[in-house]
């Protein structure tokens, strides 16, 4: 009797979950407009100078285009550094969280001395123009170039750092306002710097700031600049056509299954993906009506291997193709790079204390990532039931491996023609079911393949002893071989499977901050031209916040700018300066 009524379970669940995964069942490619969120971007950096070598930090708001609010729409930014020739020489997507997102990036060491654009979107806002985007214009100096400035007479193709800043009515303006004890500084010494948030009223309320501290730029540029009206994207709309759908609940990957000769989407297609590697994360869809599919991804960081496949009874003639989920590059500028003779000073500062900083790097900590990675170390089918590593047994071929050691898997078949299953105490429904066959995370569909892989490179093998589900498939367990590469590279993939690197989420970097309290007499050089970023400091119930950083060996003239919002959209920016004077010992 507790047999039958565990198959009448499985078989319910089967049947509600085959039922919630039909073809077709994928993103819809038109949207009422109530449940469309038209969106805009505004980007924040650091300083908008920089020097090849260094890290650039940023920070954007995704606002509602309508309300003017942030947005919580969105989940995924996408944010490119294009040189002025329109190429992208940097790609990333960050996370959003409230419609704010953070990181920073590295400008490569081979970049020739340049203007570049910062540009940042959303899926979604790629369906409309692009003046929503967000673009930030940056200069960019390469030490081993010649710096060429402009003539007084070359206003036409004089280059400037520049940042369209968003105009803020007069009722949303935030006041923000950062006061220091002094406007005079010493080298390595400690700075208080206390940062108020007030309305029009000159009431205290809390916000969200970001604040940088760097060498002075100008003229200044800001984020949100004060004005009487703010234009937005009113136009009632009673249905949205998307091209590319928007991404509300993480990151997606999608593509299309087509045919190879008519060139048209193959429908009902089961798609398997995989992250190749020590942990494993496989997902299974099925193509809708046109040949697409989409999968939903958890949250993942970095820079990471994917394998798509098919997975058909028989060889279909299909391909498939991977969406690129960047917008396509702008239209480059052909006339040369002339720096504003105003920027040029600014520049050789930059340029001196980058390259001292340079000279000392091998002395310096490596930087810090997190990741909050919450799968790096739980596979998708969760804890095995068993797992046999080989090192502890004689290494025979696999299939004599596991008839003569693996007590939960069946060998079955002649020589040559063996077959493996899973055992299972119980007879029911899915005894007549393949198990899932997994090498370093990426499933294997023909079992011939599966066993004839080198023993000699695998590490452990992985029990999964009761029925799993896969959507859309159900299998009698799971066997998972586990390499010592972990990179699943010791077998041959099908010929309509890819391999492709697929970027994932930024990792957030952190800033590092000198504390010269306990070591003020450290003879290693410090020549940061930022001295302090924080995208996320949030003022009190009062509008108050008190931060204390040091300032460098570099002296000079440095601006600390705070810009952020309230939770009612309340908008604001500020800024102050203060000056490091050199020591006389």
């Amino acid at each position: 009797m507790k047999s039958q009524t565990m198959i009448l379970q499985r078989l319910l669940l089967l049947l509600v979950l085959t039922a919630s995964i039909q073809p077709g069942m994928l993103k819809a490619q038109s949207m009422p407009s109530e449940k469309f969120v038209a969106e805009s971007i505004r980007l924040q950096t650091d300083r908008p100078m920089y020097i090849t070598g260094e890290v650039a930090w940023f920070k954007l708001f995704a606002f509602d285009a309508k309300r003017q609010l942030l947005s919580d729409y969105s989940r995924v930014a996408y944010l490119e550094l294009i040189s002025r020739e329109g190429n992208p020489v940097s790609r990333v997507k960050v996370e959003l969280e409230a419609g704010c997102g953070a990181g920073a990036i590295e400008l490569p060491d081979a970049l020739p001395s340049g203007d570049y654009t910062l540009r940042a979107y959303t899926q979604g806002m790629r369906n409309f123009s692009d003046a929503d985007f967000g673009r930030n214009k940056l200069i960019i100096i390469n030490p081993q170039q010649p710096l060429v400035q402009a003539k007084e007479t070359e206003t036409a193709t004089v280059v400037r750092p520049e940042a369209p800043g968003m105009e803020v009515s007069a009722g949303n303006w935030l006041q923000v306002n950062s006061t220091i004890a002094k406007n005079s500084y010493g080298q390595r010494e400690l700075v208080t710097l206390e940062i108020t948030t007030t309305d029009g009223q000159g009431k205290g309320v809390p916000a969200e700031v970001s604040l940088s501290i760097a060498r002075k730029s100008m003229p200044g540029i800001s984020l949100f600049n004060q004005g009487t009206s703010v234009a937005a994207n009113t136009a009632p709309l009673r249905s949205v056509d998307l091209i590319y759908q928007p991404e509300n609940m993480g990151m997606d990957l999608e593509g299309k299954v087509v045919n190879e000769s008519t060139r048209e989407g193959a429908a009902g297609v089961e798609v398997i993906l995989a992250f190749p590697g020590k942990t494993s994360l496989v997902y299974g869809t099925l193509t809708d009506a046109n040949g697409r599919f989409s999968f939903l991804l958890p949250k993942l960081f970095g820079l990471r291997q994917v394998v798509v496949q098919i997975h058909s009874e028989e060889m279909l003639p299909v391909v498939i193709e991977l969406d690129d989920p960047f917008q396509a590059n702008e239209p480059g500028n052909t006339e040369p790079f002339r720096l504003d003779p105003e920027w040029v000073p600014i520049a050789n500062e930059l340029l001196v204390n980058a390259q001292l900083k340079e000279a000392y790097r091998n002395f310096e900590a490596p930087p810090v990532f997190t990741t909050k990675d919450d799968f790096e170390n739980l596979p998708f089918f969760g804890q095995p039931d068993v797992q046999y590593k080989l090192d502890d047994y004689t290494r025979f071929p696999l299939p004599e491996f596991f008839f003569e050691v693996v007590n939960e898997v069946w060998v079955k078949g002649k020589y040559g023609q063996e077959r493996v299953e899973v055992t299972h105490t119980e007879q029911d429904l899915f005894d007549e079911l393949p198990p899932l066959l997994l090498v370093d995370g990426v499933p294997v569909f023909d079992q011939s393949v599966f066993l004839k892989i080198n023993n000699k490179l695998i590490a452990s093998t992985e029990i999964v002893i009761d029925p799993f589900w896969l959507n859309p498939s159900y299998y009698k367990g799971i066997i998972q071989l586990t390499s010592f590469e972990g990179d699943a590279r010791c077998f041959k993939l099908p010929e309509n499977a890819i391999r492709r690197s697929f970027l994932t989420f930024l990792p957030q970097r952190e800033f590092s901050r000198t504390d010269y309290s306990a070591a003020s007499d450290d003879r290693l050089p410090d020549f940061l031209n930022t001295l302090y970023w924080d995208p996320s400091v949030k003022t009190d119930d009062e509008g108050k916040a008190v931060i204390q950083f040091y300032t460098s060996d570099a002296t000079g003239d440095f601006e600390i700018r705070v810009e952020g919002f309230t939770q009612d959209g309340k908008m604001g920016a500020g800024s102050t300066q203060f000056e490091v004077v050199r020591e006389d010992n």
